[in-house]
């Protein structure tokens, strides 16, 4: 039964959590201003290996959606949360929005609450709901 409720690995719970981690940056920096719009962030700040390989994997989603869609198979989509999750995972510990330059902090917090939109969008279509705190 631990194995169901673990946070760790590829398990439904580790999706939610991912999820709500992000919703917990935002919180966690309400002194930072999230831009409504791309064209509002400096991207050139977002240069760091591991926000491109964030940024590639938000790029498969559309083709992700449509192959699941087309084969009638959710679980390569299933596999795409995990994985986005997994990159988020390993993001933490370099690409901090608290303590940042202004701009900076206000780009990364632009990507994770893209990143977040996302997330809750492939989860709304596994029919998962996502949670904002656990």
């Amino acid at each position: 039964m631990k194995r169901c409720t673990s946070f760790e690995g590829d398990f439904g719970p580790f999706i939610q959590y991912s999820h709500v981690r992000l919703c917990s940056v935002q919180r966690k920096n309400p002194n930072v201003v999230v831009p409504s719009a791309i064209e509002e962030v400096d991207l050139s700040i977002l240069n760091e290996p591991k926000i491109h390989d964030i940024l590639f994997h938000l790029a498969l989603y559309p083709q992700t959606v449509r192959n699941a869609f087309n084969q009638s198979e959710p679980s390569g989509l299933v596999h795409w949360c995990f994985r986005l999750s997994h990159l988020v995972g390993s993001a933490w510990e370099t690409i901090k929005v608290s303590g940042a330059p202004e701009e900076a902090a206000k780009a990364r917090l632009f990507l994770f609450v893209q990143t977040r939109a996302v997330l809750a969008s492939a989860m709304r279509l596994l029919s998962l709901t996502p949670i904002e705190h656990m």
